[in-house]
């Protein structure tokens, strides 16, 4: 009877422990599909953002980059572009005291977006921004002043 009931003992206490390991397994795989699908719903809002931040960065980097050009030659180059967007992202990354790393964002698509959307302009040798959207000179305040709007 002692050796019977401890063979029952030990097969409930299997039996316990099998179940309680499957249980957990499956509310682990249950937790990382839950987990997954809301990553999956969050990817075309973090998609989207990524896009607006490239074309906001490019954007201000044409307007720097023309408020210090002469008025007769207002295209600027992609070289130059993404030189100041690099400052631009390098600036921004110093004044959150930010460890500097690398810093080479890759503007090609914005600028093709920008042109898409009307406001710059392509030529053979750089970009140029739209007629009646270029800033005049930035204010004492920081501040852009355009003319057309």
């Amino acid at each position: 009877p002692v050796v019977l009931l401890s063979a029952r003992t030990y097969a409930n206490y299997r039996r316990v422990k099998v179940g309680s390991k499957s249980r957990i397994a499956s509310m682990l795989f249950d937790h990382c599909l839950d987990k997954d699908a809301a990553l999956i719903r969050l990817l075309p809002d973090s998609a989207e953002a990524q896009v607006f931040s490239e074309c906001a960065l490019a954007y201000w980097s044409l307007l720097v980059a023309s408020s210090e050009r002469p008025e007769e030659s207002p295209i600027i180059g992609r070289e130059e572009l993404s030189w100041r967007g690099a400052e631009v992202v390098r600036q921004l990354v110093n004044e959150v005291d930010l460890p500097e790393a690398g810093i080479s964002p890759d503007l090609e698509e914005a600028y093709d977006r920008l042109a898409r959307w009307g406001l710059v302009k392509v030529q053979e040798d750089g970009l140029q921004l739209t007629a009646g959207r270029q800033p005049t000179a930035f204010a004492s305040g920081g501040e852009i002043s355009w003319e057309g709007m």
